[in-house]
């Protein structure tokens, strides 16, 4: 039997490959662990930790905080076999020793000699407490550590714990054979979700890998089309330019043609004056007087006719035909009219794109619609995100989640190229102040028919009617003053026309938040909701002259009949993130969701339908509300000024315009029926812009108009 050997060995494989992941100097004890399972020596943990708090991984990218680095594990190997010096299964935690499964035998044997008279199974049980588990050694007294304070995590050994302050004050401790199972099922449960994350990265990892190639494939024939495109825009360059040098050719051969004849009538009228110049002199010489004076008559007549012949031919010069080409407008004019129609989009695939984004996956897609060229391609909105849940461990490394998350996750919407036309505000409205014509907050606004312009001065507890002759802006009336009684106002936030009554709806914020009801000529006619209400954010009147009101932060829309008698209260907690604008028609109740960059359509009983817009291309809606054609509009603005306008049925997108103008804070918007766009700014003015809602024929006047007005500008 071989002697036994008492000092714990460590398996040297492991030792001699781990090496500190900053200064590659190989060592065995002395290391820490880093939440990437990579290691680091004291030395340069402290370096590291000196620089910036944190310990950065330089090969994974990962930074590790203090609190989270570990010891290295592995320098607690289980000692090796004290008979045949293999790796050590099992352990003795009476005799403290370890040995194999081979030499447990042997073990039991050494005891049946010391203790006679005992079969083995006894001697086990009663003497020996054979584990699987190596418990560890107490440092102190060379004995096997067994017991546990789950409070200090600490392990003690029998002596250890008898002395120890967990002990003392009455800490809750168990064995610690039972806390090592107890955590190696969990640790098998966490295992088992590694690897289950570990299977969706490999598929993961497939799926990009094969939309690496997808797009590898894609770009190979995005070039041939754009080669295509522009080979096309060649021929019909050159086919634009045979037609133009024909035409050109045609009008010289004209003028050409012309010279020619008046050449053969100066040739001919030479030749007849020579002629008669000949004939009249023989005829002097050698015929009679009367002949002469007759001959001279007729020689009269035709001198005159030839006198007007040729001061008709001084006066006309050979034509020439000029070509002129303003090569800068030119270039400048295709350079906008090729960004206009052919754009270049990165969209992310793999989701599905909301109403309002027409997607395709397989097919080539850009922007839609310019207003000249119909094209076969739209946009494709991704959105993604990934929550995990996983079991708690002692360290919290997971890292992979982590990563996974970070590539998940975006900050900011994204922004597609729309295809959107350019325009401009014509007008503006008012300035900081308390006088009439000027606001302190315009934070509602809403048209009459006729085009009266009222407004909801927030914080100067007043309402302004303007109207607008020969592009002059003259207020018209103003009513309101500070209070709650019959009649005042208190922080009016919103505004709505009943069309057909003529009546001025307005909600008031807290502390009153009430809806209050007006006749056009400023007269008080009746409050109600102030029970009801809690935060009104959005207003409108439908064509039966219902009172709708959408409320942020309760998330909430509240219907009204004409009189103030509640009709509806609809609870959209979990379908509504941040309202600020609504709108109604034809039984769809259309709400703009500031924060889900989108606008959601519900009915009458709270249903929601559908998804209009979404990141990408309406992000931050502002307002929402109907073109005199009956398409939904939907304002926001990021990063500029923008419309979109969609069918309201479909969702489908069908134009839109973008503003070079970025405004401060917009409240709200109002449309009126002759396609203007009003703009509540949070800069105390309003903003007025055109747009256009007809035909391509029309938009492209309007787009043309415009370039015209800002070529202009320019040159002014």
């Amino acid at each position: 039997m071989p002697a036994p050997s008492t000092s714990p060995s460590v398996e040297g494989d492991d030792a001699s490959t781990k090496s500190c992941i900053f200064c590659g100097r190989m060592a065995a004890s002395k290391l820490r662990l880093l939440t990437c399972f990579c290691f680091s020596c004291e030395t340069c943990i402290a370096d590291e930790l000196e620089k910036g708090g944190r310990v950065m991984c330089p090969r994974c990218k990962v930074t590790t905080d203090n609190n989270r680095l570990c010891p290295d594990f592995l320098s607690e190997l289980k000692p090796k076999c004290i008979y045949c010096s293999k790796q050590s299964k099992l352990t003795c935690t009476v005799c403290n020793v370890n040995f194999c499964h081979n030499c447990r035998e042997s073990h039991l044997s050494e005891s049946e000699t010391a203790l006679p008279g005992f079969s083995s199974f006894k001697r086990e049980s009663t003497y020996h407490s054979i584990s699987e588990l190596w418990l560890g050694v107490c440092e102190c007294h060379r004995s096997t550590l067994k017991y546990y304070c789950k409070l200090c995590e600490k392990a003690f050994c029998s002596y250890q714990l008898e002395f120890s302050m967990c002990h003392k004050l009455r800490h809750d401790i168990e064995l610690l054979e039972d806390a090592a199972k107890s955590k190696l099922r969990e640790s098998a449960a966490t295992t088992n979700n590694f690897l289950n994350l570990q299977n969706d990265i490999d598929l993961l990892n497939m799926s990009w890998i094969s939309s690496l190639n997808y797009h590898k494939n894609s770009q190979v024939e995005k070039e041939i089309k754009i080669r295509q495109s522009f080979e096309k825009m060649s021929s019909l360059l050159f086919a634009m330019e045979q037609e133009f040098l024909q035409h050109f050719r045609n009008e010289c051969a004209t003028q050409l043609k012309s010279t020619e004849q008046n050449i053969q009538s100066i040739n001919s009228v030479k030749s007849i004056i020579s002629k008669a110049m000949g004939y009249t002199s023989r005829v002097q010489d050698q015929c009679s007087a009367a002949s002469i004076i007759r001959l001279q008559n007729l020689l009269n007549k035709q001198y005159r006719e030839f006198e007007k012949i040729i001061i008709q031919l001084k006066t006309w010069s050979p034509p020439e035909v000029k070509f002129a080409a303003d090569l800068e407008s030119l270039e400048k004019g295709m350079r906008s009219h090729v960004r206009n129609c052919m754009t270049i989009v990165t969209a992310r695939e793999n989701a599905i794109a909301p109403i309002g984004r027409p997607s395709s996956r397989k097919a080539s897609r850009s922007p839609s619609p310019s207003p000249f060229l119909p094209t076969d391609s739209d946009l494709d909105q991704s959105s993604a995100s990934t929550s995990s849940s996983r079991p708690a461990t002692p360290y919290d490394m997971d890292v992979s989640l982590q990563m996974l998350a970070a590539l998940a996750t975006q900050q900011q919407p994204p922004v597609y190229d729309m295809g959107r036309m350019s325009f401009s505000y014509f007008l503006k409205i008012g300035e900081f102040g308390t006088g009439p014509q000027q606001f302190t907050e315009p934070n509602g606004v809403a048209v009459f028919p006729e085009g009266d312009i009222v407004v909801a001065d927030t914080n100067n507890h007043r309402i302004q009617i303007f109207t607008i002759v020969d592009g002059k802006v003259l207020l018209k009336r103003l009513f309101g003053v500070m209070g709650k009684g019959d009649g005042q106002l208190l922080y009016p936030n919103r505004v709505a026309v009943n069309s057909q009554s003529r009546e001025i709806i307005i909600t008031e914020r807290s502390p009153t938040h009430q809806v209050q009801v007006y006749s056009e000529f400023g007269d008080f006619v009746r409050k109600f909701g102030n029970d009801i209400l809690e935060h009104p954010r959005g207003l409108t009147v439908d064509e039966a002259g219902n009172v709708i009101v959408v409320e942020c932060k309760v998330m909430r829309i509240v219907v009204f009949d004409r009189l103030g008698n509640l009709v509806a209260k609809l609870d959209c907690k979990d379908k509504l993130d941040f309202p600020n604008s609504i709108c109604a028609r034809k039984g769809r109740l259309y709400v703009s969701d500031n924060r889900a960059h989108c606008v959601k359509v519900f009915d009458y009983f709270g249903k929601k339908l559908q998804e209009i817009g979404g990141p990408g291309v309406t992000n931050y809606p502002i307002g929402v509300g109907f073109t005199p054609s009956g398409q939904l509009l939907v304002a926001d603005n990021h990063n500029n000024f923008n419309i979109s306008v969609f069918d309201p049925i479909t969702g489908q997108y069908c134009y839109g315009y973008e503003s070079k103008v970025k405004h401060a804070q917009c409240f709200d918007i109002a449309l009126t029926n002759d396609f203007s766009v009003i703009v509540s700014s949070k800069d105390y003015r309003l903003y007025v812009y055109k747009y256009c809602d007809g035909t391509i024929e029309q938009r492209i006047a309007v787009w043309m108009m415009q370039n015209k007005q800002s070529e202009s500008s320019g040159k002014n």
